[in-house]
């Protein structure tokens, strides 16, 4: 039996309600999660969601899960995702995110392959991970979606 030294949190997100079913696709996200953090050795304290969350809208899940990790007062926290899409695809919007993280003593870990170099301290992966993360994004997006969405969201800021 695993000793599980590390404590965890799993987010999980759908990015809009076209991804149907969505209880599938969230448990999926969420399964892979936990299996990841039995092979690490985490044990997982609490699950956030958002579903079905758009582009621009408000993220109950993640709003909770940053009062969370605030809460734990420093205490350090791997935050885990089926990949770093779950939180932005925008790659600028993920590394704000990881700095706030850093700030309370979290790490994000995502649950896909090159996570395992995290856990054992290898954070330079992160860049990796977010191209990774991006380039998965690009491949599934119509180019003329991700204009759209960037100069909407430029037009809000």
């Amino acid at each position: 039996m695993t000793t599980k030294s590390k404590i965890g949190v799993i987010y999980a997100r759908s990015a809009s309600s076209s991804q149907d079913p969505t209880e599938d696709k969230l448990q999926g996200q969420i399964d892979a999660c936990k299996r990841f953090a039995e092979e690490a050795g985490v044990f997982v304290s609490k699950v956030f969601v958002d579903a079905p969350v758009g582009f621009n809208a408000p993220r109950p899940g993640l709003t909770d899960l940053l009062g969370f990790l605030e809460s734990r007062k420093g205490a350090e926290t791997l935050v885990l995702a089926s990949d770093l899409a779950r939180f932005s695809r925008n790659i600028e919007d993920i590394r704000k995110l990881e700095a706030r993280f850093q700030l309370l003593n979290a790490k994000i870990y995502p649950s896909y392959g090159v996570a395992a170099g995290f856990i054992q301290g290898k954070s330079r992966q992160l860049d990796a991970a977010l191209r990774l993360s991006e380039e998965r994004y690009r491949s599934k997006v119509p180019q003329h979606r991700i204009a759209a969405a960037k100069a909407g969201k430029q037009g809000q800021a």
